[in-house]
């Protein structure tokens, strides 16, 4: 349910608005914009950003309910790692970021570390490897290096955050009770 939601918002998105006036920038958020910490995630370069996004954010979502990842979690997810990695690249570039990629990275992430109820840790541990270097290889395909760098380390932070997270929240299980609950209320705060 979370996955069509974000799809569907995706797709709204892209066709009203251009990435220049939802992505997220430093120049923007001196400016005020803070609705941009969450616009950029719905926003994207071009077609072919928001088709490969969309295959991916179905294939998590696909993954993520067929191993039990509750929509909330996935939803939890998607949302704090996706903006917590783009926060940690932002002071690295003047680009502005787009697409839902962080956020589909930390699901990555997570559902890596979901699968070690089924696998072990050495065939998890393969996976979150399999999965860095298939993302190193497409993003040297795709984009040109001086864009290859800043996309590879937002992903790679997300893909970490994705998989921390979610042992997170194993480990505190009332934390998890508290940052589903919590985390909108949180964001308001923030925001006002």
């Amino acid at each position: 349910m979370g996955t069509l939601l974000i799809a569907g918002f995706c797709v709204l998105v892209n066709s009203i608005f251009g990435f220049s006036e939802l992505g997220l920038s430093k120049v923007a958020l001196e400016k005020g914009e803070w609705f941009r910490i969450l616009s950029f995630m719905f926003v994207h370069q071009n077609i072919e950003h928001l088709v490969i996004n969309l295959a991916s954010l179905i294939l998590a979502g696909a993954v993520a309910n067929e191993i039990g990842l509750q929509n909330a979690t996935f939803l939890v997810i998607f949302f704090l790692v996706g903006i917590s990695s783009a926060f940690l690249v932002l002071p690295f570039t003047s680009s502005v970021l787009v697409g839902a990629s962080t956020g589909i990275y930390g699901i990555f992430g997570a559902i890596t570390v979901k699968l070690g109820d089924y696998m072990s840790a050495p065939k998890v541990f393969s996976l979150f490897a399999l999965a860095i270097a298939g993302s190193s290889l497409i993003e040297n395909f795709w984009f040109q290096s001086s864009e290859m760098v800043l996309r590879l380390s937002a992903h790679l932070v997300a893909l970490s955050f994705g998989a921390g997270f979610l042992v997170a929240i194993r480990r505190h299980r009332r934390w998890n009770r508290h940052v589903v609950y919590a985390a909108p209320k949180l964001v308001t705060k923030i925001l006002k």
